[in-house]
């Protein structure tokens, strides 16, 4: 992530590089909206299939996850490219070729199965295996193109050749995750017992708490492009993609003891989960700050270093964003732990509601002092977003998630 943002830094100006953070924040929305929650209420079922001895019905619950997420993110990517692009665009002060637009339109649904197939993995034997497929190998294809576009072509690319590079890598890690989730060892296939109504159902939770979380993240962005214009959107949006490198150790950490929580819950072992999500935000915090500080500290020559002299001036915006992002860090895996066991319906109501009133301050408040008020407004929102989170934990489970040295550290 670090080295494609650096690269499209370079080889974009600071409005082209606008351009990009907004058209993939809006295609990284539609997708999450295409999978509907399913990729959360998947993890959740595959242990509670496994606790019940119903290893059988796995790939069969997969087989239906991956087809909901094909109609849901085809649709609303038609809808929001091919349909109410006129007003989208005008709302985001930004314009794209018709080329662009149909890549676009086939990008979503290609991000919502890169990010459930590899789900069939999760926390059962596979974590590794997981970890490995989706997002990482698009990642990883998509940044050893451009690097090597950067060598021959002196790093000249437009946005059409970005995203149709982007489509060509997550092409690739659907087809590595789709043949791997066949070839598991899961050969007897029954009919779940789950139907689709009730997957999607029992997804919305998910859903709109995984809209919230986004918004509290992006929606910053949007805000800068509709006011400021996609020039100083391309120097926040830098900042804000740098930023979550800060929130990285944290991210991988969930996506490892994810499962491992699940399978806690569905036995109703309180007290496991507890360590492990203490012991875990230990290590969230640990590393989290180690990126921080020079973020926080040197703010204009980290984004000098990363982007090039034509984003230094975001230096002050780095520091403050990488502050919200350590809160979430040092507040652990509360929002997955609370998911996890039976709280879905409390952690979308929180999570909702902060994002509406941090997009509110930002839009009321923030855009009067500029681009660093709306960073301050965010870094609030996020902080006391996690300060709650917590706090829901704690009064629903009896349990903490804050920092908690492990015993066998050393």
């Amino acid at each position: 992530m670090l080295a494609i943002n650096a690269m499209l830094g370079r080889m974009l100006s600071p409005y082209e590089f606008g351009c990009y953070v907004i058209l993939w924040n809006l295609v990284t929305l539609l997708s999450l909206i295409g999978q509907f929650g399913t990729r959360s209420y998947v993890v959740k079922t595959l242990a509670s299939l496994e606790a019940a001895g119903k290893s059988e019905q796995m790939l069969p619950l997969i087989c239906k996850v991956a087809v909901v997420a094909m109609v849901f993110s085809t649709a609303s990517s038609l809808v929001v490219f091919i349909g109410a692009w006129p007003s989208v665009s005008g709302l985001l002060d930004i314009g794209i070729s018709s080329s662009n637009r149909y890549i676009m339109v086939i990008l979503v649904p290609a991000l919502a199965l890169n990010l459930v197939l590899p789900e069939v993995f999760r926390g059962i034997r596979w974590t590794r295996v997981a970890n490995a497929v989706g997002p990482p190998i698009y990642n990883i294809l998509f940044a050893t193109v451009l690097a090597t576009v950067g060598v021959l072509f002196h790093g000249s690319v437009d946005l059409n050749y970005v995203f149709v590079t982007l489509l060509a890598s997550a092409g690739v890690s659907i087809s590595v995750a789709a043949f791997i989730t066949l070839a598991t060892p899961l050969w007897h296939w029954k009919s779940t017992e789950i139907s689709l109504k009730r997957i999607v159902s029992a997804s919305v939770p998910f859903l709109f708490t995984q809209l919230g979380t986004f918004l509290m993240l992006n929606s910053d962005v949007w805000l800068i492009a509709g006011k400021l214009g996609p020039e100083e959107a391309g120097v926040y949006g830098a900042a804000s993609r740098l930023a979550l490198m800060v929130g990285i150790p944290a991210q991988i950490g969930i996506s490892v003891i994810l499962g491992r929580i699940a399978q806690l819950a569905a036995v109703n072992n309180n007290a496991g989960i507890e360590n492990t999500a203490r012991e875990a935000a230990f290590a969230f915090t640990i590393f989290g700050a180690a990126i921080a500080v020079p973020f926080i500290f040197y703010g204009n020559g980290t984004m000098t270093a990363v982007y090039g002299p034509a984003f230094g001036e975001g230096g002050l915006l780095l520091g403050i964003l990488a502050l919200g992002q350590l809160t979430t860090a040092i507040a652990g895996p509360a929002q997955s732990v609370m998911m996890m066991n039976g709280g879905a319906t409390a952690m979308m109501l929180l999570t909702l509601c902060v994002a509406t009133f941090n997009i509110l301050l930002g839009y009321v408040i923030g855009l009067s002092f500029g681009a660093v008020g709306v960073a301050l407004c965010y870094c609030a929102g996020l902080a006391s977003y996690a300060g709650m989170a917590v706090l829901l934990v704690r009064r629903k489970l009896g349990i903490w998630t804050l920092p908690q040295r492990p015993r066998n550290i050393f």
